[in-house]
């Protein structure tokens, strides 16, 4: 029979979305039928949707394969027993077989499946719990018959023996394989959302599926309703066909799945055959659904169903019909077709030979080819994603503690690298930042192929916002230039017998608030216990640093000690650091309190600046009444060197004024008017021994105070104070041109302003010029102190190589400290010796300096070991020569 006029440009199009899949849209279902005076079995439109399925197919090397995913469904092939299930078998059956080799995978259909094993599983008899669990029990045998692996599983326990230990094996073995997996695949019945639809599709069903299936299992009351249960059928295969049109970006499947689901259904006759029976049951749940990607195509040889909508045609121009249905595919059904079913009819006339010589072989369905770039995505993806869940981790280390942490003060503690977090708080805390800048491009020097260890430089390296820096910011940069001459220097020289210094800062926040675990706050930042949870990991082998004598910093290195991580402090003077403190990890650059207070009292008894003048004094000894401002909440510092400056200045007259640096109520007008009712007039002496960075503000109440400019005080007042602010330091004019009310003393650690320095201090002016060379940064005796902190620790650290080059560990480090220990070491602040017996350097040098508007220093004492390795053992005034205690 020959075909119709014009059917070619309809078949163009079927081959069109068959092998390329519209958007993810309800596809709309075409029958044809052609109406003429012929013999109803040989009918045009059957033969039309038969043929189709060559055109779907392909023969390569002797074997016939598909294009596309498609049925042929025969309603004379289907048995008679339950024919609208029949049919639905077969139709997934042929669709399984005939999914496309090399680019379809296999298709699962694991809605469809539990459905269908649904219906042929008895629930038994008892109660609801009861028949839901012999339901769950099928129905996990029916899915181990699916799953090949769950099968020979469970093959292999029923070859285990019953008896003995073999039979304890079997039943334990048999638990995991069967009993489970088949609780837990119940429970995913009951709870999971991939079949929790089915149970408003039952009349009085409720709750989970697996209640509702009961009315569908094999005992059920719904079990013989063909339509229910043929309605689910295809319910449950829409929505597995809706996930395997789609699967997972990371399968080359979904770049290659870009097909339709072809349905061809061979003749569908008068209400009540499987075939109609079939498109009145999909019209009925498509027309609720936005997405049904079944391309379905069939031949009406019965009448038009009721909701089916004809297509209209114009026998003047064949391809017109073609484009409505190329329209169809294109959009969303409107009006009317809720269904989504169109009647075709085809033309009359037959085929003048256009049709057949377009359709005749080779001609078939064109899909996308397969190719390697397909692979591209699905193993690209993973790779990124890797290097990107890589690169997090590695930045991010959620293993750890967070490195960086904002607490309640709005500053930053924690550990850093310079790079991996910042310590440093937006809008504040510039200097730190920068600091941390330079960190990390010394530690990005370091050489990858050569050993390395980490030392931690800990301190407070911020304050409340309105309150000043501390003077760790400066420790920070000795140790900075300590790290570059270290590790410049050990490249110059040969990295065999020396070990490259990574630096570590940590932040413990002010006055060392979040050093160490505090009991009444135990869920705020340790940082103590940072920087022990990544020793292992960084190589940490030491901590330098500290800066401030308080309970909390000797908490902290109390903590550090119970992990054996030695501890060189710089800056600390507080004595229960060193006199109360016996742990084995802790030593410091620095003279304790004791020493100072020595050599303050020295000063002020014989210096031509402060002592009373033979002919006025009162006492023989020369002693002038001192007046010590203190602050009674520092007992670690403050407080131990007012003591100590006490005890030793008699029996010299002591008028103690307390000045709580963080008591709001103290101003600092009050203090200086107490300080000038007190002093020795008409030249007195103050002694300051509160924290450095206080003493401007006191300055500043001194000179516009009534009570010193009408007081009989004879300007300037002698002060002598333990350091020198860090204001003084960078602008030393700043002193002569705003407290000329003043004249200021200091003790220092070294001195770095006379010419002609030692080599060790003027090696340390060097380097540090050299990486702070653009800042305009003058070093005082708290950078000289880290920098010596460094040195010694590498020197330990370089010792411990050169014994056990494969470990170098903390507590080698600080076996080291203690015995033999550091001997004659040339520091920036003078010559070093530590040991288990010293915690300090004995008889370390201290100077008392005086700061001129020019920005030089003169020293008006110096007693010690210097850093030229000598001894001095006496100090001189215009007039005299005095023993160095």
């Amino acid at each position: 029979m020959a075909l119709p006029l014009g059917i070619h440009y309809l078949i163009g199009k079927f081959d069109t979305f068959a092998g390329h899949r519209p958007d993810n849209r309800r596809l709309p279902v075409i029958l044809l039928r052609r109406e003429i005076e012929a013999d109803p079995a040989d009918d045009a439109a059957v033969r039309a949707i038969v043929d189709y399925q060559e055109r779907l197919c392909e023969t390569r090397d002797g074997a016939r394969r598909a294009l596309v995913p498609y049925a042929l469904i025969d309603d004379t092939r289907l048995r008679d027993v339950e024919p609208h299930i029949d049919l639905l078998d077969d139709l997934v059956h042929q669709l399984a077989r005939n999914l496309p080799r090399g680019n379809g995978g296999e298709l699962k259909l694991p809605r469809f499946h539990t459905c269908r094993a649904v219906l042929r599983t008895s629930a038994g008899d008892g109660t609801i719990g009861a028949k839901r669990g012999q339901l769950r029990d099928g129905l996990y045998l029916e899915l181990i018959r699916r799953r090949k692996w769950l099968a020979t599983l469970a093959q292999l326990a029923g070859t285990l023996g019953q008896e003995g230990l073999v039979g304890l094996v079997r039943t334990v073995f048999s638990f995991f394989v069967f009993g489970l997996p088949a609780w837990i695949y119940g429970l995913w019945l009951r709870v999971g959302r991939g079949l929790r639809w089915v149970g408003p599709q039952i009349p009085g069903a409720g709750g989970d599926f697996l209640t509702a299936a009961l009315d569908l299992s094999a005992q059920g009351r719904y079990r013989q309703d063909p339509v229910l249960t043929q309605r689910i059928l295809v319910m449950a295969l829409l929505r597995d066909l809706q996930r395997a049109a789609r699967p997972s970006r990371l399968w080359i499947y979904r770049l290659r799945r870009q097909w339709s689901f072809v349905v061809l259904l061979r003749e569908v006759g008068a209400l009540g055959t499987p075939s109609r029976q079939f498109l009145d049951t999909y019209a009925y749940v498509v027309r609720a659904q936005d997405s049904a990607l079944l391309m379905i195509l069939g031949a009406l040889t019965g009448p038009v169903p009721s909701y089916a909508v004809p297509v209209g045609s114009d026998p003047q121009q064949p391809s017109a019909i073609a484009d409505r249905v190329d329209d169809l595919y294109r959009s969303e059904p409107q009006g009317s077709a809720t269904e989504g079913v169109y009647v075709v009819t085809l033309s009359p006339e037959d085929d003048d030979g256009a049709a057949a010589n377009a359709l005749a072989p080779p001609s078939r369905v064109v899909v996308r080819p397969n190719s390697f770039a397909d692979y591209v995505r699905p193993v690209l993806l993973p790779l990124v994603l890797a290097l990107i869940a890589g690169t997090t981790l590695y930045y991010l280390r959620p293993w750890q503690q967070n490195s960086c942490e904002r607490v309640e003060t709005g500053e930053i503690v924690g550990v850093t690298d310079g790079q991996e977090c910042s310590l440093a708080a937006p809008g504040r805390d510039e200097e730190l930042r920068a600091l941390e800048k330079i960190v990390d491009e010394q530690n990005s020097r370091l050489d990858p192929d050569l050993p390395y260890r980490s030392v931690v430089f800990f301190a407070p390296l911020s304050a409340r916002a309105g309150n000043l820096p501390p003077n760790g910011l400066q420790t920070l940069r000795g140790v900075i230039a300590a790290q570059n001459w270290l590790n410049t220097q050990k490249k110059q020289t040969g990295m065999q017998s020396r070990m490259q210094i990574k630096l570590l800062i940590a932040n413990s926040g002010e006055r060392f608030a979040y050093g160490a675990r505090r009991p009444d706050s135990p869920d705020d930042p340790d940082v103590a216990a940072k920087i022990i949870g990544r020793a292992a990991e960084d190589r940490i082998v030491g901590v330098v640093g500290i800066t401030q004598s308080r309970e909390e910093s000797l908490a902290a290195v109390r903590e550090l000690g119970a992990e054996d991580i030695p501890v060189i402090a710089s800056s600390v003077t507080g004595s229960n650091m060193v006199e109360d403190h016996k742990s084995r990890n802790y030593f410091q650059v620095s003279p304790p309190n004791s020493r100072i207070a020595q050599i303050m009292v020295e000063f002020a008894r014989h210096s031509d600046q402060i002592r009373v003048p033979s002919h006025t004094s009162q006492n023989a000894d020369g002693y002038r009444k001192a007046v010590v401002v203190y602050d009674p909440a520092d007992e670690s510092f403050s407080v131990d060197l007012m003591e100590k400056f006490t005890e030793q200045y008699s029996p010299g007259v002591v008028d103690r004024i307390a000045y709580d640096e963080n008591d709001p109520r103290q101003q600092p007008g009050d203090v200086a008017a107490r300080i000038c009712r007190a002093v020795e007039k008409p030249r007195g002496l103050l002694v300051y021994t509160g924290r450095s960075a206080l003493l401007p503000n006191l300055f500043a109440a001194l000179e516009v105070s009534s009570e010193c400019r009408t007081g009989g005080i004879v300007p300037p007042l002698n002060v002598l104070s333990e350091t020198l602010p860090k204001d003084f330091i960078e602008e030393p004019h700043v002193l002569e041109r705003n407290y000329s009310f003043v004249r200021l003393f200091y003790t220092g650690f070294t001195d770095l302003k006379t010419t002609p320095l030692p080599p060790t201090s003027q090696k340390f002016m060097d380097n540090f010029g050299e990486v702070f060379k653009s800042l305009n940064i003058t070093p005082d005796s708290d950078a000289a102190g880290g920098y010596d902190a460094l040195n010694v620790m590498s020197e330990a650290v370089d010792a411990v190589y050169l014994g056990s080059p494969k470990t170098v560990e903390p507590h080698e480090v600080q076996a080291r400290l203690n015995d033999p220990g550091i001997k004659g070491h040339l520091g920036a602040t003078g010559t070093l010796n530590l040991d288990s017996g010293n915690k300090y350097p004995p008889n370390g040098p201290v100077y008392v300096l005086e700061p001129l508007s020019d920005g030089t220093q003169q020293p008006r004492l110096s007693c010690g070991l210097l850093a030229t390795g000598l001894r001095q053992e006496i100090w001189f005034t215009a007039h005299e020569e005095f023993a160095c205690p």
